[in-house]
């Protein structure tokens, strides 16, 4: 949506969508400034890569770094660039974001979860059926802000990508049906000594490749001019989409828990770096939050919308489908162990 859009205009889309872009927050000159200490970060991770031998994920004061054959990750901005968190900061402080993000919340809500994803440069198609980084959710009650450090102008060049109004929808695509490689177990977990299905059995998963056909002829991407900025229900279907021609793109992102929902483990302790934050991001990261009961929660809404599927339904034999491949590729797994090792092998996923 164009930049003057209203905040009414904003909560609309979203609960409509589960998303919203929303074009040139920020201008080419502030955004700049921001993506040359964010490379800065990325540098330096290589060097110490190359120092220490790293393999995919790598650990230093600042929190966890990642790299694979796309992408580079890189964590802990707040405390990593100061830039960035004054970004966040910039965001937080427009007024028709912040009351869009607070009826998001319905109140107070915490930032978590703060990253940069660059582009390794190299091609990256993934499943024909899936994406690179797979279609999936994240925690309940959480949401998420993007922010484009370079323009992504283009479908298939390593944007996110979206399934309008799947915010809706009653289940996982990644724990919950089987729509292409990678092939995870469903939840609840059936148990057993892997953590995907086996690979001949997810090909005939014939209901869940239709259920796919038909969400990913909808799917849509985040596309924009560098500082355009997109914030979506975490609930929403989303990954990583291809890079088909190996495009060295940037995008940051920052989660957020809504307070009317258990925060996922434990708010960080307050660091040595944290007096340079400026509030209200600060306290955003460091402490509990409160919610209004006289604010619209749109995470709570549309998880009233997420009626279970009816007996026969598509929706329906794709999660009964799942469960037996995944039993049976246990028990497949435990008869014969070499099977364990013909899982799909995805390798570490970003969070």
């Amino acid at each position: 949506m164009d930049q003057n859009a209203t905040a009414n205009e904003l909560i609309e889309t979203v609960m409509t969508n589960g998303y919203v872009v929303i074009r040139d927050v920020f201008d080419s000159s502030y955004i700049g400034t921001v993506r040359s200490e964010l490379e800065q970060c990325f540098e330096a991770d290589l060097k110490a890569r190359a120092e220490e031998n790293s393999g995919y994920s790598r650990k230093d004061e600042f929190g966890y770094t990642s790299v694979t054959h796309g992408s580079h990750m890189v964590l802990g901005l707040f405390r990593r660039s100061p830039r960035f968190a004054r970004m966040m900061n910039d965001i937080l402080a427009n007024d028709r974001i912040f009351k869009l993000l607070r009826s998001i919340a319905g109140g107070g809500f915490t930032l978590r979860g703060d990253n940069v994803r660059r582009a390794t440069g190299k091609v990256e198609l993934g499943h024909p059926l899936n994406l690179p980084h797979e279609w999936h959710r994240d925690n309940p009650g959480e949401f998420g802000i993007s922010i484009l450090m370079t323009d992504i102008l283009d479908r298939d060049a390593g944007a996110t990508a979206f399934v309008p109004g799947t915010h809706l929808l009653p289940f996982d695509p990644r724990r919950n049906v089987l729509m292409g490689q990678p092939a995870f177990l469903a939840l609840p977990d059936v148990g057993g000594p892997i953590s995907f299905c086996n690979r001949g059995l997810a090909r005939r998963a014939v209901f869940g490749r239709a259920l796919a056909r038909r969400f990913v002829a909808k799917s849509e991407q985040a596309l924009g001019k560098a500082g355009s900025i997109c914030i979506f229900l975490n609930d929403t279907w989303h990954g990583r989409s291809a890079n088909a021609q190996g495009k060295r793109n940037m995008v940051a992102f920052c989660g957020a828990i809504s307070a009317r929902y258990p925060f996922p483990g434990n708010l960080p302790a307050p660091q040595p770096g944290d007096a340079v934050l400026p509030e209200p991001l600060l306290g955003m990261l460091t402490s509990k939050q409160e919610p209004d009961p006289k604010e619209t929660c749109i995470l709570q809404w549309a998880e009233a919308q997420q009626k279970r599927p009816k007996p026969w339904d598509l929706l329906w034999l794709a999660q009964k489908e799942h469960r037996l491949i995944s039993k049976a590729s246990v028990a497949l797994a435990r008869r014969v162990p070499k099977y364990a090792a013909y899982e799909w092998q995805a390798g570490p996923l970003e969070s």
